[in-house]
């Protein structure tokens, strides 16, 4: 007899799938038949960047299309609460292939009572959480803006808002966490909603050009992604669906290690989707026929897909794991939502050093439909969640049981994890799990290449292994100490300048800082050093500069940018009582991230920075005052997506900073493994072109030493021409000593 207690969640799923049913059976059954076949061969065929996002976790793949792989909506047969299989169901059950357990969940949700009215309850105990003040001192988690204090109840409201946010998005989130006594209210307020959304999308320069579902995956987007204060949308970036913000939802998630709490946070989250009113007016619109009738349908069916995840996690949390921590099983469930693509088909589990020597010789090596860590860019995202983003919605994982298998923890998890899909409970319907040999991996070819999910069955007109395509990745750099010491002093003027009233206060307040004299004016961060780590920047720029003022601003700094500078610092400085790192690290990378990266993102757009790690030990790396601004940009919450490069013996994952970041770290097993990373590097001559920004004036003794520090890196690379243009400071390893500017091409004009 199964003795498991009542799943919360799957009462909220029949819920949801009662008022659907209602509304029109075959929404629920047949969904994909509510968009119009013209809308999908639009989306088949039009893409507004090389990573479209896929919000309906719908869309297959289709290697008809070049250079870059396309959108198939071809393998869309499941129903509104179902993953598709992208084409393994088409295929003769492999050798050693187990089916995994989603009959056990599929009885679950099927004989679930439907939930009441559950929604002012759990509102109760979710405005609780937020209401409860810390028992002690010293219980920190990472959030979005850095470390604060928090006690587990504060946590739960993290969870709660993750899961919720994810299922809903941030445009009706905010209604599903509020209450509303009025029906009618509700029911409108969710219709405008949509209605903003789909405005909005229209507003994208190139919608009339490209067709309808541009404007359709941009409103999404905007429900999904995009802040919303005041009922009004924000606009943010999005890289395959995600934004920075979606990054704190990660963030929360990748560091729950109470099981008890991520389960009550789970139930609540469910009970605050019970919203037949909601669900209802959702309904209408997904069946009436017009222009906002595919929002309708995809928040249906994400609604749908995310209480089918929770009520898997539910039951997951119940269970006793050795290596599985909650919050893999969190990330588990909640990657199988996120809007990335493509989707894969295959997803292998193996251990590298024993296995990717071999596997980078194969077709399944840079093929879009195979999930492989060393083949994955990361998005904004946790290492969490990358790992099992590679498994999460996949319906076919391999795990190649090689000798040193069971050695690696992650290998440990990923078996443990997929052990219990097959012999207890799994989300995703049809899923097979596979295990094989090294020797035999050849195999898993074979059955790849029966996959086929676009429209024709012929073969690949891609090339193999030219996946993923080539994404430019800027490096984060290390710096001369006296580099470091100017960073942080020009960004803390930024801050002055914008905080404490203008240029003549902040001149007064650097005056002090150089001279060593008392600031009666409190320091502008909650750093514990107060005013410290800024006198300890202008200190070490006065010694160079004789005393006399370092730095300074010139009148007429535009309005504008004090603006930005005080947003920007308002953003990205975190709670600094708890930082991994010094509070001048963070200083010079709040000026290198917001000044000299802006460079290469104002003319290019390339968002993605690494810190290569692999010529460091954890010593060097935590104590170098050369390597601030890489320690800092971990505790920055910045715009970019900030990966990591390690050698296979470093545990990167474990040093300063990378742990409470949970940074994407990628580890170097076989040379060239990351042939779609075109790292940008930073030539000698940016320090030329920072001492001319027009908004400082730097001290010329200060100037002469800073320029000094380079004249090494100078001399060696002769060919090197003085920037015209800021973005004149970038190169490539491949072209050394010439500007990527010059290899790129013209500026492009208005």
């Amino acid at each position: 007899m199964d003795h498991r207690p009542a799943n919360v969640s799957a009462r909220a799923h029949a819920r949801l799938r009662a008022t659907v049913n209602r509304a029109d059976p075959r929404l629920w059954t047949r969904w994909w038949t509510f968009l119009d076949e013209n809308l999908i061969r639009s989306a088949e065929r039009v893409h507004r960047e090389e990573w479209p996002s896929d919000y309906w976790v719908a869309q297959g793949i289709n290697d008809q299309a070049v250079p870059f792989i396309g959108v198939s909506w071809r393998d869309v047969r499941c129903a509104m609460d179902e993953w598709p299989l992208l084409g393994a169901d088409r295929l003769p059950p492999p050798p050693g292939a187990v089916r995994t357990n989603s009959p056990w969940l599929g009885t679950v949700l099927d004989s679930a009572v439907p939930a009441g009215p559950e929604h002012p309850p759990a509102l109760v105990r979710f405005r609780s959480y937020l209401t409860r003040q810390p028992d002690r001192r010293g219980d920190v988690i990472w959030i979005g803006h850095g470390k604060t204090l928090h006690d587990p109840n504060s946590w739960k409201a993290d969870y709660v808002r993750a899961f919720v946010t994810m299922i809903l998005g941030k445009g009706l989130a905010g209604i599903a966490l509020s209450s509303f006594d009025d029906d009618g209210l509700l029911q409108t307020i969710t219709l405008n909603r949509l209605v903003t959304a789909f405005e909005f999308g229209g507003q994208v320069d190139d919608a009339p050009q490209l067709g309808t579902w541009l404007r359709i995956t941009t409103a999404i987007e905007s429900l999904y992604a995009a802040p919303w204060r005041d009922g009004r949308i924000h606009p943010v970036l999005v890289d395959q669906g995600m934004s920075a913000e979606s990054l704190d939802a990660m963030q929360w998630l990748s560091h729950a290690d109470d099981p008890a709490a991520l389960l009550e946070a789970v139930q609540v989250a469910a009970d605050l989707l019970v919203s037949p009113t909601m669900a209802r007016t959702l309904a209408a619109i997904a069946r009436s026929g017009d222009e906002l009738a595919p929002l309708g349908l995809c928040v249906l069916r994400r609604w749908a897909l995310g209480l089918r995840a929770l009520a898997w996690l539910e039951d997951a949390l119940s269970h006793t794991w050795i290596d599985v921590r909650p919050a893999d099983l969190a990330m588990f469930a909640y990657t199988s939502l996120a809007p990335w693509w493509p989707r894969p088909v295959m997803g292998i589990s193996h251990r590298s050093a024993d296995v990717k020597p071999t596997l980078a010789g194969l077709e399944l090596w840079g093929d879009a439909r195979v999930a492989i860590d060393a083949m994955t860019v990361p998005g904004w995202e946790t290492n969490t969640a990358m790992v099992w983003r590679l498994f999460g919605a996949t319906p076919m994982i391999i795990r190649v049981r090689s000798a040193e298998y069971e050695r690696s923890v992650w290998c440990r998890r990923e078996a443990e994890l997929t052990q219990f899909l097959m012999a207890r409970s799994d989300f995703l319907s049809g899923r097979r799990v596979i295990d094989t040999p090294v020797g035999e991996l050849t195999r898993m070819v074979t059955v790849l290449n029966s996959v086929r999910t676009g429209p024709d069955s012929g073969p690949s007109r891609r090339e193999p292994g030219t996946f993923p395509p080539a994404t430019f990745v800027l490096e984060v750099p290390s710096h001369p100490p006296l580099t470091v010491n100017l960073l942080a002093a020009v960004g803390t003027m930024r801050f002055l300048n914008a905080a404490y009233g203008g240029r003549d206060p902040a001149h007064r307040i650097m005056r002090k800082l150089v001279s060593g004299r008392r600031i009666d004016e409190p320091p502008p961060t909650n750093h514990p050093d107060g005013w410290g780590i800024h006198y300890e920047a202008f200190s070490a720029l006065a010694r160079v500069s004789r005393g006399r003022r370092p730095v300074a601003l010139r009148r007429g700094y535009p309005a504008e940018l004090m603006a930005h500078d005080l947003e920007t610092f308002g953003a990205q400085i975190p709670d600094m009582r708890h930082l991994a790192c010094s509070g001048i690290d963070l200083f010079a990378a709040m000026e290198w991230n917001g000044e000299v990266r802006r460079w290469l993102v104002d003319r290019w757009g390339w968002r993605r920075c690494v810190i290569d790690c692999r010529a460091l030990s954890a010593a060097e790396w935590a104590q170098g005052p050369e390597h601030a601004v890489p320690r800092g940009m971990l505790a920055i919450r910045s715009p970019d997506i900030v990966m990591a490069t390690q050698r296979a013996d470093q545990q990167v994952d474990r040093w300063a900073g990378f742990a409470d970041r949970e940074t994407p770290v990628l580890t170097e097993h076989v040379e060239g493994q990351w042939a779609w990373m075109n790292r940008v590097h930073t030539l000698p001559t940016w320090i030329v072109a920072y001492l001319s920004l027009p908004e400082f004036e730097f001290d010329h003794e200060l100037s002469g030493a800073a320029l000094a520090d380079y004249a090494g890196q100078l001399r060696a690379t002769p060919g090197l021409t003085m920037p015209q243009r800021f973005s004149d400071v970038f190169g490539v390893p491949w072209a050394p000593g010439e500007q990527l500017s010059d290899l790129m091409g013209p500026e492009p004009g208005p």
